[in-house]
């Protein structure tokens, strides 16, 4: 069963999370848009590629230079189809408000960037080899929940 609501309300407005449902719709839209070639290359270059990492000549020359582990943080943003962006959407728009009422703003987008990067890390941990970019808030939002 899919939530479709609940039944706690906010005292504040969660802003954080409205921002976050409309940077990740944003890319998605964005992304959509472009050729399919080019849309593989976004992904390969801002999603997190395992492999980039932990085999640094291997990235190299299939042109995925060291970015300073930037694609941690910018695969959290990029999602592989609309099932995918919108299962994640509802269930960051169902929980987060009320956590983001709860820590607060500053608190908040602390800990959601803590979850996907935890997660993001816990995948690069695990499967150091793998050469198929890991897209996706899913990390960060089941912190949230």
């Amino acid at each position: 069963m899919i939530p479709i609501r609940d039944t706690i309300p906010c005292l504040h407005r969660p802003y954080i999370t409205w921002a976050l449902i409309f940077i990740n719709v944003t890319m998605f839209v964005g992304l959509f848009l472009i050729a399919d070639e080019q849309h593989a290359l976004f992904l390969y270059r801002y999603g997190m590629v395992a492999a980039r990492y932990s085999y640094p000549d291997w990235g190299a020359r299939i042109g995925l230079h060291p970015d300073g582990f930037l694609s941690f943080v910018t695969s959290m943003f990029l999602h592989g189809g609309w099932w995918h962006l919108l299962m994640n959407m509802i269930f960051l728009w169902i929980f987060a408000d009320n956590i983001e009422d709860i820590m607060g703003k500053g608190r908040f987008i602390a800990f959601y960037f803590i979850c996907g990067l935890l997660a993001v890390s816990l995948q690069f941990y695990f499967n150091p080899a793998s050469t198929i970019p890991m897209v996706g808030a899913s990390g960060a939002i089941a912190g949230v929940m």
